[in-house]
Order: structure tokens, then C-alpha cells, then sequence
């Protein structure tokens, strides 16, 4: 049975494969999903849209730089009350793990070895399942 108001999640990774994986992937447990390719468009959604989750790859090439820019995001969905999920390649930065938990990130996975579509699954329904709370 799908809810008649379909939780709202926010997928922000600037490499079209992964995007298109996740957004699949929570497309098909029922999800409403919106997907931003820069730090610009996922800040613009997540001023326009109330979202229960977002998926944030941490580093993202755009114009400012290739670094960090994913940190950004999480404090901004942060402050509209989001659950969170970062995701990284390159979990190797000293530090990084630490300061997205810091932040208020809700989980953080490392894409190439943590990265499993049934436990991202079961860790979005209960991040989603927690909202609020």
C-alpha cells in the first residue's frame, strides 16, 4: 500500500551513475525523488521543497572547486530538519567521516566498499521511519 503523501527524498551526486542508481533504486521502494548534480541545485531544491531524506555524495565537482561541497548541503538540510545519508568515494580524507557526523549526518557510507543496494534500502526506510522523532 502506498502512502497517499509519498516521502520526498533529495539525491545529490554529481556522477550521472550513481545518481541514476539511487534514484532507481528508491524510485522502486515507492519513493518521491529529486536528483541535483551541484551544490547550486540541490541548495535551490531543498529551498523550494520540504524533503524527509537526502542522499549526499560529499565531494562534488562544480564551479567552485572539486572538494567538499556535499558538507555544505548536509548543514543546509540540516537546518530544514532532514534526515541525511553521505556518501563518499574517497572516505580516505582525514577527518571526513567525523565532520559528517559532526554535521548531523544520520548515516555515512563509503560508495565502492560499504555500498550494498538492500542495506541502503533498509537504512532509508528506517531513516525515513525515524523522521520526525
Amino acid at each position: 500500500m502506498i502512502p497517499e503523501h509519498r516521502p520526498r527524498i533529495l539525491v545529490v551526486d554529481d556522477q550521472s551513475n550513481w545518481q541514476r542508481v539511487l534514484e532507481d533504486t528508491l524510485q522502486h521502494e515507492g519513493y518521491e525523488v529529486k536528483t541535483a548534480s551541484s551544490r547550486d541545485e540541490a541548495l535551490g531544491y531543498l529551498d523550494s521543497f520540504s524533503f524527509q531524506l537526502a542522499v549526499i555524495d560529499v565531494r562534488l565537482v562544480d564551479r567552485y572547486s572539486f572538494g567538499v561541497q556535499g558538507l555544505k548541503i548536509l548543514e543546509a538540510a540540516k537546518r530544514k530538519g532532514c534526515r541525511a545519508i553521505v556518501l563518499t568515494g574517497f572516505a580516505a580524507v582525514p577527518g571526513l567521516r567525523d565532520s559528517a557526523t559532526k554535521m548531523g549526518a544520520d548515516c555515512f557510507l563509503e560508495k565502492e566498499s560499504d555500498f550494498n543496494v538492500d542495506s541502503f534500502r533498509e537504512i532509508v526506510a528506517s531513516l525515513i521511519a525515524r523522521q520526525g522523532s
